[in-house]
Order: C-alpha cells, then structure tokens, then sequence
C-alpha cells in the first residue's frame, strides 16, 4: 500500500525510531507464548501484585488466572506490537500502566515503544501502519474520518475532557482572578496572555481554543497559543515563558505542588463537557481487520488494567508509582485521584458519549461539518 497522501511526517525518521526502540527490547528475555513469566525474569511490585489472588479474574468465559488466559484465545497473528506512548502523564498512560503491570507480557505480547510529543503525531504514524496501536484524544478519529481515513477508536479509557487551566502566579497577581472567579471572569482574563499546550491541534490546544471562543475571544488574537510538548507544560510555566499552561494529570498536580501557579478551570467542572468519550485506543481500520487476534489480546490487557486499577484505589496508586517513580508521592496521589475520577466504568464506547465529543468539537470550531459517530468508532474487539 502507498502511504497516505494525508499524511506528513518524517516516516524514515519515526520508523528508525521504532526500530531503535524494538533493538533496546530485544536484550530483554522474550515471554513465552503462554503468558508466563520468562525463566529468570524478575517482576516488579506492582507485577507480583497483580499476579498474586488480588489480580483482576479472567475476562467474561475465560477460566483460570491471568498468566493461563493468553492459551484459551486464539494465537494473535502478531506477537510483537509497535505502540506510541507520549505520555508522560497519567492522563493518557493506561498503555504504560499495564505495560508495568505485565498484562501484555501475560497475554503474550511484546511492546516495541515510540514516544512522541502527542496525539497530533500519533495519528498520522497509526495511519501509515508505522505503529498499530496508540491511546490518543478521540478528536484525531473524527478529524481523520472527516477526510474519509481509515483511524477507528476501539475503547475509551476516559469519558470527560480530563483538562486543567494552570494561571502562573505572575499572571494571577497582574489579573486579579481566583478561586472565587466564575468561569466568564476566568476566562476573559487569558486576554494577552501566552498560552502553552502540548502542540498545536492537540487536545490540550482545542480544549483552550473552545473556552476562548466561547467567551467571545479570538484564539488567534487575542492570546498567544504556543506548542511547548507535554514534559514542558510545567517547566514553561516555571521559566516564565508561558503565562498559562494547559494541560492533564499529573502537570497540573505538579505546578500546584511546586507553588508555580493554580488550577482554575477543570473541564469536569463545565457540566457540557462532562461524560464525553474522550481519550480512546486507536488504531489503522485496515490493519485492526488483518491482525483481529492480535487486537483482541491486546484490549483484553488493557481490560485487565481497568479490573486492576478500578477494584482498588491502592492498586491504582501502586502501579502508577511503577510507571513514575520519578513524580512525587504527593502529586501522584493527586493525580490518581483525579484520573480514576473521569475513568470509565466499561472499555465500550457509548453512543452518547461520541455524540457529545462530536459536540464540543463543532462548538469549538476544530471540526467545519458532522461527521456519523457511527465510523468512528468500533466496540466489537472488546472482551466479552
């Protein structure tokens, strides 16, 4: 197949990447096929947790426990899997979660990572088949469907926007606002201020742009929206050049801890922007109709995260400290806590849920005309 004539990134470049990231695995012992442990592996905590009794119990018809279940589903047609994780966050780290966790290595599946700056990225490498799998905003299935390309959602592993809008304390201080500021005077009051979100055309810089344009400012007037990457949404804040950051858990736990500035919009709070389908695993159509197998041990890992994570708050909080040893325990309770707060009881994508994403994105202006809700997304590779 041609690559999509849609599609511009450095192709070369992101598959050497890909290829890098796949040599730096291979030192590792490969898991067997059964999902077993390799001889002579050593597991993590949050590994031997989740292996032990307190392990989430076999999807819906499986019996046995998790290191069993790979061996009662047909073989995947591909055992190694290209994956983006550009996330730094817990917003958006449910792939790193159970990558910690062993789920993959469980039901047989061997992760080669990318890490790009966003879901802007993601898509387009999804698109060209350069990775098979990433866990990315919802909006990039109905921009790509909206010119007829073959990105579908295959779960939702949040249903609200999951967004926060840090003000620097320089900027709280020159505008006046706070806490006690309705949502109009909050803002308003981003009039001239620089603005960071992770990239242009992310989540982040949509979310911004419908607030702006909802309160009768223009985005490309009136504030100053630049693209600073996920891992910088607090250091340009710190540094001063950014006045306001946008972003998801755990920078805005971060910027409060580090006393840079305060959280004054979180999108679960505007109640139009609550209970959408949000951030999704997506994936190539094609290649998702090719490898259905492959799919499918996949999402039951991710399954078995939620089962996991959902059970227990404990579990949850010890598997993120797996994934971010380096964040603080203060920041990443915080951070948990406002995770599992907008996290879905069930993978399926609701109807509802789609339409209201549908939404907000025509109010905010990131999509010209509707798109049919009904091909973005697809629930039928989720575990019974």
């Amino acid at each position: 197949m041609k690559p999509n004539p849609l599609v511009t990134l450095p192709l070369l470049a992101l598959a050497a990447a890909v290829a890098i990231a796949g040599c730096a695995s291979n030192g590792a012992q490969t898991p067997p096929a059964n999902g077993g442990a390799a001889e002579g592996a050593s597991r993590s905590p949050a590994q031997a947790a989740a292996a032990s009794a307190n392990a989430p119990s076999a999807p819906a018809g499986a019996e046995g426990t998790p290191s069993s279940e790979s061996s009662e589903h047909p073989e995947p047609e591909t055992t190694r899997i290209k994956i983006i994780d550009f996330s730094d966050s817990i917003h958006a780290g449910t792939i790193r979660l159970t990558e910690k966790l062993g789920f993959f290595e469980q039901e047989g599946l061997t992760l080669d990572i990318l890490s790009t700056s966003g879901g802007a990225q993601a898509a387009p490498a999804l698109l060209n088949k350069d990775v098979y799998f990433a866990e990315i905003a919802y909006s990039h299935v109905f921009k790509f469907k909206q010119k007829n390309q073959p990105l579908i959602a295959l779960a939702q592993t949040m249903d609200d926007l999951g967004m926060f809008v840090s003000y620097g304390n320089e900027w709280i201080e020159k505008t006046g606002i706070g806490a006690g500021s309705t949502l109009e005077e909050k803002v308003l009051a981003l009039k001239g201020a620089r603005i960071g979100v992770t990239s242009v055309g992310s989540l982040t810089d949509e979310t911004i742009r419908y607030f702006l344009k909802r309160f009768g400012l223009d985005p490309e007037q009136d504030v100053l929206i630049t693209g600073v990457g996920g891992n910088h949404l607090l250091t340009a804040l710190e540094a001063g050049s950014v006045d306001v950051s946008v972003g998801f858990s755990h920078f805005p736990e971060y910027i409060e801890y580090k006393g840079v500035g305060q959280t004054l919009i979180r999108s679960r709070d505007v109640p139009e922007l609550q209970h959408i389908t949000n951030i999704v695993i997506a994936a190539n159509e094609e290649w998702a109709a090719e490898h259905p197998n492959t799919v499918r041990a996949f999402l039951r890992a991710i399954s078995r995260t939620f089962e996991y994570m959902k059970s227990n708050p404990e579990n949850a909080l010890a598997a993120a400290r797996e994934a971010w040893p380096e964040v603080p325990p203060e920041v990443l309770e915080a951070a948990v806590k406002n995770r599992l707060e907008v996290t879905p009881d069930s993978l399926a994508i609701p109807e509802d849920g789609a339409r209201r994403n549908l939404q907000w994105l025509l109010d905010a202006g990131s999509l010209a005309e509707p798109v049919g809700v009904g091909v973005t997304y697809d629930n039928g590779y989720l575990p019974e």
